[in-house]
């Protein structure tokens, strides 16, 4: 819905294969020869190509990627960069420009001209735009395939040069989150807010860091994840969607052969103060006119709509997984937090750690392809994730 894509800046999920399914229609010999092949690479390669350290971006507490024509030292810059897609909200990022002692670098790679252009124009002329594949490259800290970066990144650059905060997302929605406001925090003093959660980029053998912020059951009551016991996480669709069911049908039949693993099932939730944010963040600087259905409207109108929507998609969501999932840990993700600590940048993805955190299979969009008017997943993948949990189980 509308307004769940404005509230939540809902990640995009990358359809994964090797054919477009448009060509699997036209010819009913085409799709056995399209599943085939497909098949016949490893099922998280595409999904490691596109998301790995080589791609997410620089980490936390590295070096800035040296632009050309920028400079960095002595101030509080924004480095966004965008690669061959630039999400339609880019215009949000002009009143970004205007914020007193900030420097807005915005890099665009692989765009035509034409676009290059229409986004400057848009941004306006105090923001830096550099329109170079070199500098996309940079922005990443190897350059993998196709993909120097697969998905918007941001990164906050302070006086030193060096990157305090960073963002991945395929839109720009996080504006009307936290991150605003750390935003203009990170204008005035250089430094990002003492409670920020900071985005980490995990590859195999990792220690994941603990979430210190609690999560909702679906029951209203309160948890934490701690060390303990091995844990698959999955950030997924409805299970008796076409989709969905395939994938959960794979990962139920692996929770009851590891019954000494913990499979939890995180469902993203809006919470109020967001709510509030985003409307605060859209008259702050003009933006509700964009949305006059939802924002020009009083505020208490404006929250009962948001919270009726938002508790129906919720409830919806919670009752299919709670008719299914027998077995499962199921947690309410606030406001995507975990997402974000753990840089999950698509859905549906899974995660293993080990009893003690260390990432045994970092966050992998799960593999799955639409060929044939019908979805499909992976028959690899469920035995690649068997050779996993035994590892984790101390079975293999």
């Amino acid at each position: 819905m509308k307004m769940r894509r404005i509230m939540t800046g809902l990640l995009l999920f990358v359809l994964l294969g090797f054919a477009l399914s448009a060509v699997a229609d036209e010819c009913e010999y085409c799709a056995p020869a399209i599943i085939e092949e497909w098949e016949s690479h490893p099922p998280f390669e595409r999904s490691h190509t596109d998301f790995c350290p080589y791609t997410l971006g620089l980490p936390i507490g590295a070096e800035a990627p040296a632009i050309p024509g920028v400079e960095l030292i002595g101030r509080h810059t924004l480095i966004v960069f965008f690669n061959e897609f630039v999400c339609p909200e880019v215009g949000l990022l002009r009143p970004v420009s205007q914020i007193e002692g900030l420097q807005l670098v915005v890099v665009l790679s692989r765009l035509p001209k034409s676009t290059v252009t229409a986004i400057t124009d848009q941004i306006g002329e105090k923001a830096t735009v550099v329109a170079d594949p070199t500098a996309g490259i940079l922005c990443s800290s190897y350059y993998v395939g196709d993909h120097p970066g697969v998905a918007q990144m941001t990164f906050f650059v302070d006086e030193d040069g060096a990157i305090i905060h960073r963002r991945i997302s395929p839109d720009l929605g996080w504006f009307a989150y936290d991150d605003f406001l750390v935003l203009l925090h990170f204008a005035e003093t250089g430094t990002v807010p003492e409670g920020t959660i900071l985005q980490h980029v995990l590859w195999y053998d990792d220690t994941a860091p603990w979430p210190e912020f609690p999560f909702e059951t679906i029951e209203g009551g309160e948890a934490f994840l701690t060390p303990g016991r091995p844990r698959l996480f999955y950030w997924g669709f409805a299970p008796s969607s076409e989709m969905g069911g395939l994938i959960f049908r794979d990962l139920d039949t692996l929770r009851s052969e590891y019954p000494d693993v913990e499979f939890v099932w995180l469902i993203h939730y809006t919470s109020d103060d967001a709510l509030t944010e985003i409307w605060t963040y859209y008259h702050l600087i003009g933006l509700d006119a964009l949305h006059p259905e939802w924002f020009d409207t009083p505020f208490d109108e404006y929250m009962s709509k948001a919270r009726e929507e938002r508790d129906a998609d919720l409830d919806a969501l919670v009752t299919d997984v709670s008719a299914h999932a027998e077995g499962w840990t199921v947690l309410l993700d606030v406001d995507s937090r975990l997402s974000g600590l753990w840089s999950v940048a698509v859905w549906p993805s899974i995660m293993i750690l080990d009893s003690d955190g260390t990432v045994l299979l970092p966050f992998t969009n799960y593999p799955r392809n639409y060929i044939g008017g019908e979805w499909h997943v992976h028959p690899g993948a469920i035995e690649e994730l068997r050779e996993i949990l035994s590892a984790a189980t101390g079975g293999g």
